[in-house]
């Protein structure tokens, strides 16, 4: 008769065989996607531990998502309901309950003009600014909103930016878990750089920025995952529908497009349907605007309006930017574009106006460096560098750098970039610039 010891001993010894005949017959490169063998040979599917794993790890990007957003909120309360202006003349508080408050401090400025397009559509009449300068997208999912739910036109704004940011958190963690590149990404140092970096206080209010990121980020995701191109450049278009900017991503559409391609003649035939499927946006946009008002490129013309600086002839503009004269003119006080004109009575050190040179050239030397230590892969830099070319090139000398700190937020791999020096940092020097990252974030939110 077989002792109880024995039968254990034979019956480990079946396990290991069992194991190592299903490990035999794993393909080869499918390793990390198979199974588990465990030491006593209990075969766990290595998928269900990754979703465990993926799970949680969404709901830690969510949880980083909420905590900023908190921070946001409560500095936007602070600022509206406590803090003494910066002018000196006393305390105000400009509403009697705390949410129009919040709401009054997260629908400020374009978020004006997305409220009143969202409610009464376009306008190009001469008593008022033209709104045109203003794209479609994201006026109409809120208009949409609106009429769906019981929420106000600035309800639906706010929310449409919270539900697309929470989407692009959980969409960014994704990016960085999947891939090659997967192992080199320090991702809860990313996750936090794109939570607390000073101007994404834009982000939390009613502007494009939230929905653009997360077009960005799914067109990146689709390029990763190796999608068709036509549902690349179907999310492209969207973008183009957001933001002017939004052209930036027909350059790594088109990269991807190129390499998708069997040969040069297939590659430049899919070319030439990929770039037009990819400004569906902009292409329908423009078709709107020939058809209300009789000019498709209003959007464009009308800019000048929203402009503090007059426009230059185009030589003059030419030597002004590749002199870097909208950056440096911020802080000539001879310069019409000097910071203190726009920004009277705010210290530098809080000012918007006066930190955003430093912005946008500080994430221009992030994506330098992230291309040049090849943290960023071809795709990445593409967009990095025509996100912030675009702007620099039509908007930055006519409106003296006012909003670039914003454009330069939408600068999606920067903050790969940014997570990789922070995880090369002592942990506490780590810890002290996200301070100082939180702190500005919500100084800025309570201006």
């Amino acid at each position: 008769m077989i002792g109880a010891a024995e039968l254990r001993r034979t019956s480990k010894v079946a396990a290991a065989v069992a194991a190592v005949d299903v490990a035999k017959r794993i393909p080869a490169g499918a390793e990390g996607n198979s199974v588990s063998v465990s030491p006593v040979g209990i075969v766990q599917p290595k998928a269900a531990m990754k979703s465990r794993s993926s799970y949680l790890g969404a709901f830690g990007a969510l949880s980083v998502y909420c905590g900023s957003a908190m921070l946001v909120g409560a500095a936007m309360l602070a600022g509206r309901a406590g803090l003494p202006p910066a002018d000196g003349q006393g305390w105000v508080c400009e509403s009697a309950s705390w949410e129009e408050a919040l709401l009054n401090a997260a629908v400020q400025w374009d978020g004006v003009s997305y409220a009143g397009i969202a409610c009464n559509g376009y306008t190009q009449g001469s008593a008022e600014l033209p709104n045109t300068v203003f794209f479609p997208l994201y006026p109409l999912l809120a208009a949409a909103f609106h009429q769906a739910t019981s929420a106000d036109v600035r309800q639906s704004l706010i929310l449409i930016s919270h539900i697309s940011l929470a989407m692009a958190f959980v969409l960014f963690w994704t990016y960085l878990r999947r891939g090659s590149r997967a192992a080199q990404f320090p991702v809860s140092w990313v996750v936090l750089a794109f939570a607390f970096f000073p101007t994404t206080f834009f982000w939390r209010m009613a502007y494009t920025e939230s929905l653009f990121i997360l077009l960005c980020l799914l067109v990146l995701v689709g390029i990763q995952r190796q999608w068709p191109v036509s549902v690349v450049a179907i999310v492209v278009g969207a973008a183009t529908a957001t933001r002017p900017v939004g052209v930036a991503l027909l350059a790594p559409l088109a990269l991807y497009g190129w390499r998708r391609g069997a040969g040069r003649a297939a590659a430049a035939a899919r070319l030439m349907w990929t770039l037009p499927l990819g400004a569906w946006g902009l292409l329908a946009y423009a078709v709107f605007l020939w058809a209300s008002f009789g000019d498709p490129l209003c959007f464009a013309k009308t800019q000048k309006q929203w402009r503090p600086r007059a426009w230059a002839p185009m030589s003059e503009k030419v030597f002004a930017l590749a002199s870097w004269e909208p950056i440096w003119s911020v802080y000539d006080p001879r310069s019409t574009a000097y910071w203190r004109r726009f920004d009277k009575h705010c210290n530098p050190f809080i000012s918007l106006q006066f930190a955003n040179p430093l912005y946008f050239v500080g994430v221009a030397a992030l994506v330098a460096v992230g291309a040049s230590k090849r943290w960023l892969n071809e795709y990445e830099t593409l967009l990095g560098v025509c996100l912030l070319l675009i702007p620099y090139v039509f908007h930055s000398y006519e409106a003296c750098m006012i909003g670039h700190g914003r454009y330069a937020s939408v600068v999606v791999p920067v903050y790969i970039v940014l997570g990789q020096l922070l995880a090369r940092l002592p942990a506490v020097a780590a810890g002290l610039v996200l301070a100082g990252f939180a702190s500005m974030l919500g100084i800025y939110s309570a201006l």
